[in-house]
């Protein structure tokens, strides 16, 4: 598996994933649907979606998440030298359910770095689809900077919307 950053622009990029946990927002923040610890899983980074894929105990999981069902993109950095640095992406459903999937990462992998990456693929795929008159939306993202290190236990996202893009590096929100 390819885990150093190396350059972004316009190739498919993977990395792996020790841990993967699906949640749904809740009153109190997002509810773990499904979480599976100690798992080999792949991230497949491309120029117009990504693909989450793992194996466990039988048949293969594989998830296509097209940028233009992605929500958000964010982060949680190390907290302590056992713990890894954790990539998270707001998705609607095809339900229309808003899900939140979060990957813990290989110990050598920049999440902030992936997450930007991916924040800025989005943007430049729906710059590329968007009307003509919505296309000022996403520029600002296209080119959005590395987002500051949230608080402790806390992501730091990039909001992406479902109808225009928005870099928003204060937000934060609650780990589950």
């Amino acid at each position: 598996m390819k885990t150093s950053a190396g350059t972004w622009e316009g190739e498919i990029f993977h990395i792996g994933a020790i841990g993967v946990e699906i949640s749904k927002p809740s009153a109190d923040g997002w509810d773990a649907l499904v979480r599976i610890r100690r798992v080999n899983a792949d991230v497949l980074i491309a120029g117009s979606s990504l693909t989450v894929s793992l194996q466990q105990g039988g048949a293969p999981f594989i998830r296509r998440v097209g940028y233009e069902s992605l929500t958000g993109v964010g982060y949680r950095p190390r907290t302590g030298w056992r713990s890894r640095e954790t990539l998270r992406l707001g998705v609607v459903a095809e339900d229309r359910r808003q899900l939140c999937i979060d990957l813990t990462l290989h110990k050598t992998v920049d999440a902030a770095e992936v997450a930007q990456s991916i924040a800025q693929r989005a943007a430049r795929h729906r710059l590329r689809h968007a009307p003509a008159g919505h296309r000022d939306h996403y520029a600002g993202l296209a080119a959005v900077a590395r987002l500051p290190l949230p608080r402790l236990d806390r992501f730091a996202v990039y909001q992406l919307g479902t109808t225009a893009a928005v870099a928003s590096p204060a937000r934060q929100t609650r780990a589950s």
